[in-house]
């Protein structure tokens, strides 16, 4: 399949083939692989395939967004992110709420609609122009993380006792 033979149909096969790829390749010591599950209980090849069937069409999608995009970049992470909610629902409802690609859906839907912005561009695909409109479009983003300290500590001069919570807005603490 090629990108003219229809681009959201072209990036969903790809990205299908990919994920498929990852988790048959064995072996994987403690992954999911063909010949055993690693140390996850709630999960198989098998449910690896029926994840990757169904967010994959979202995968596509985002990468046909990317295409028809006009706007900045940044806007483009913030217009892909309802459809990346839909890929986790149908994620989780084809695993029986076992969560195999929440992070893929995160980063592959970004990089689908990077390429998908980069195609419409330059009508190819070149790693580098990907990569950039890849960082371009999250330079906005923020990670926050709230988790309590397990131990007495120092973390950036401040003193933390054991069961205290803790916010890090950008590695740093916060408050």
């Amino acid at each position: 399949m090629k990108p003219s033979d229809g681009f959201p149909a072209f990036l969903t096969a790809a990205v299908r083939a990919a994920l498929t790829a990852e988790v048959e390749t064995t072996p994987k010591p403690g992954l999911v692989d063909l010949h055993d599950n690693g140390s996850h209980r709630d999960m198989d090849c098998g449910t690896f395939r029926k994840s990757a069937a169904a967010i994959s069409p979202f995968l596509g999608e985002m990468g046909e967004i990317g295409r028809e995009w006009g706007g900045s970049l940044p806007e483009l992470f913030g217009r892909i992110r309802p459809v990346g909610v839909r890929a986790e629902d149908a994620m989780f409802a084809a695993t029986g709420g076992v969560n195999t690609h929440k992070g893929a859906i995160f980063s592959l839907g970004i990089l689908s609609a990077a390429a998908g912005y980069c195609f419409q561009k330059r009508g190819r695909f070149l790693p580098e122009e990907i990569l950039s409109a890849m960082t371009e479009a999250i330079e906005h983003v923020s990670t926050a993380q709230i988790t309590y300290a397990a131990r007495d500590s120092d973390f950036d001069g401040s003193v933390i006792h054991a069961g205290d919570y803790l916010a890090l807005l950008g590695g740093k603490l916060f408050g």
